[in-house]
């Protein structure tokens, strides 16, 4: 039995008086919890092995880089391309102009048959010069046969000077050579010599 100065424990299952109730866990926050610090260290861990591996932090920079890469190449090789164009279109010409040149060797006045020629002609990437398909010196030949006024005179007439009343239209070469090509052309065009 039991004296007066002994205190009885509890029955089972009640709760005394004074006792506060165990705290309430909230489990769901607890997981959240863990799995947000688990993935801040993990996306930690991916930044370190990026940087390292790349120089990024990110997918985002990377990308971003390798964008400026790519824009830089593509600016790059279209100023590439552009020079070469040009390279090209420079050797041509120099090519149409000595073809022309070369051919014009029975003409008065070269520059007269290279103005009426050069826009004909095409010049392949082996430095072939044609005109209108043709060989140069044959247009040039053809021309100076449907312009004869541009082509030299044959035979030998003495001095050199103009027989009187031959030549109604001529011109120095000092005069020639201060006209602008359009006059030069209409000079020849409307059957002018250069003397």
């Amino acid at each position: 039995m039991s004296g007066p100065n002994e205190k009885t424990p509890p029955a089972a299952g009640t709760e005394t008086a004074n006792a506060e109730p165990a705290p309430a866990v909230d489990v769901q926050a607890q997981i959240d919890t863990a799995i947000s610090q688990h993935t801040a260290k993990q996306t930690a861990q991916h930044k370190a092995e990026l940087k390292e591996a790349t120089g990024y932090e990110t997918v985002a920079e990377l990308r971003e880089a390798q964008q400026i890469e790519q824009g830089n190449a593509k600016e790059a090789l279209a100023e590439k391309s552009n020079q070469l164009a040009a390279s090209e279109k420079r050797f041509q010409d120099v090519q149409i102009k000595n073809a022309l040149l070369t051919a014009s060797t029975q003409s008065i006045d070269p520059d007269s048959v290279s103005a009426h020629l050069a826009h004909k002609a095409s010049c392949d990437e082996n430095g072939v010069v044609t005109i209108d398909g043709k060989p140069v010196a044959e247009a040039v030949a053809e021309l100076l046969k449907a312009k004869p006024f541009l082509a030299k005179a044959e035979g030998d007439s003495g001095s050199g000077a103009p027989v009187a009343g031959q030549v109604k239209n001529s011109k120095t070469r000092a005069e020639f050579d201060a006209l602008d090509a359009a006059a030069k052309n209409k000079f020849i065009d409307d059957g002018g010599i250069v003397v």
